[in-house]
């Protein structure tokens, strides 16, 4: 892994997701081989990175390896743009499937009577997410993953497919 932090080849696709990082707000950290490999973004004392930018890198590190199989059983050549749209789409994915069980879960609480128990997933999602806390409304992404998602064009619609067949999926394992 230490390799690929800072292999030559992969450089660029670090620096697009450092630059994504960057663009939400979050501090730099102090070493960005330390965060990408452990959330490590302070030494003295070490102090772990937010929440949501070691969700980042995971989707990232995900991306990552799932081209460096296609690079090993495929023969493929890395293509920086192909892993960085990669990470694109399952950043969006996830943000998209997280939402919908936002909502879902705060539609049953605020009709049972109960007052809203999911602020933790809430404040997950808010640097990624424009969210109305009072209603729970999905407002739109943050405008940097808006802009990422065009870069590399991924469409709205792209993403609700996939959701759509996720629900699916898992009705269908609901039922069984």
């Amino acid at each position: 892994m230490l390799h690929f932090t800072r292999c030559r080849k992969c450089q660029s696709y670090w620096s697009i997701v450092k630059d994504f990082i960057l663009e939400l707000g979050f501090e730099a950290p102090e070493h960005w081989w330390r965060a990408r490999l452990f959330g490590v973004w302070k030494r003295n004392p070490q102090t772990l990175g937010n929440a949501v930018a070691l969700g980042i890198y995971r989707h990232a590190w995900q991306a990552l390896y799932k081209h460096f199989t296609k690079i090993e059983t495929e023969n493929r050549p890395f293509v920086t743009r192909e892993v960085a749209r990669s990470f694109a789409y399952k950043l969006a994915r996830a943000l998209r499937w997280r939402v919908m069980d936002y909502t879902k879960r705060e539609t049953r609480t605020s009709l049972s009577g109960n007052p809203p128990a999911s602020t933790k997933a809430l404040s997950k999602m808010k640097p990624l997410a424009k969210i109305d806390p009072n209603t729970g409304e999905y407002l739109g992404m943050h405008p940097a993953l808006v802009e990422l998602l065009a870069q590399y064009e991924i469409t709205d619609e792209e993403i609700e497919k996939w959701v759509r067949r996720r629900r699916e999926l898992r009705q269908a394992e609901d039922e069984n």
